[in-house]
Order: structure tokens, then C-alpha cells, then sequence
């Protein structure tokens, strides 16, 4: 899900530094999407301590479980939701959450054309 707040959030305010060649584009959101999982998943590691430091358990294994369950469940949506949402929404032209632009359009997730051929490229 933090893909998602990152990707509206760069493609709203910081589209200019995309304004490249269409490879350079792809790979440079591609290198920012990779960095921002591992922040999150290196922030995640910290907060997951210490809520299950607030919890209250009887045994070492208790704490472990609940430590690596909130780890995992963290870890699997952060690094496959990329993956999962250009597999199945990045192609659908949908309006995302009404927001808009600062020129005032929606803010619409599309496939970019495919520099020779003209089809998207998703």
C-alpha cells in the first residue's frame, strides 16, 4: 500500500523528473519503487518491535511468533503489491481516489504507449 501513496505522490508532484526518454523514465520509477520497499520494510522492522514490545506475553516463543507474523504479513504486501497492481489495475484507465493534478486533471493511472509500436506498455 505504500506503493501506491508513493506512486500518486510522485507522479502528482514530481512528474518533471520523469521527463526523459521513455527508458530512462521506467528505470528510474522502477529504482524509486525498489528503495521506497526497502525503507518501508527497514522502518516496518522498528514499529514491529515495538508494538509487539507493547503487548503483553508469557513466553519467549509468544513474542517471537507475534513478532514474525506481523514481519511477514507486512513484508508480503509491501513487496508484492507493486507486482500485483500492474498485473491487474495498471491497465484498466481508472480515475485513482478522485484526486487531481495541480493542473486540475484526475489523476489517472495509464499504460504509456511503447516508444515504436504505439500499444501500452504495461
Amino acid at each position: 500500500l505504500s506503493i501506491s501513496a508513493f506512486k500518486l505522490w510522485l507522479e502528482a508532484y514530481h512528474s518533471h523528473l520523469f521527463e526523459g526518454s521513455f527508458v530512462d523514465a521506467q528505470l528510474a520509477r522502477a529504482l524509486a519503487i525498489t528503495v521506497f520497499i526497502q525503507i518501508m520494510n527497514f522502518l516496518w522492522r522498528f514499529l514491529a518491535i515495538w508494538l509487539t514490545d507493547l503487548e503483553v506475553h508469557h513466553t519467549d516463543a509468544a513474542y517471537e511468533t507475534s513478532l514474525v507474523i506481523k514481519t511477514f504479513a507486512f513484508q508480503v504486501v509491501n513487496s508484492y503489491y507493486a507486482l500485483f497492481y500492474l498485473a491487474f489495475v495498471a491497465g484498466l484507465e481508472i480515475d485513482l481516489f478522485g484526486l487531481r493534478d495541480r493542473a486540475g486533471r484526475p489523476l489517472a493511472d495509464h499504460c504509456p504507449p511503447h516508444p515504436r509500436s504505439g500499444a501500452p506498455d504495461c
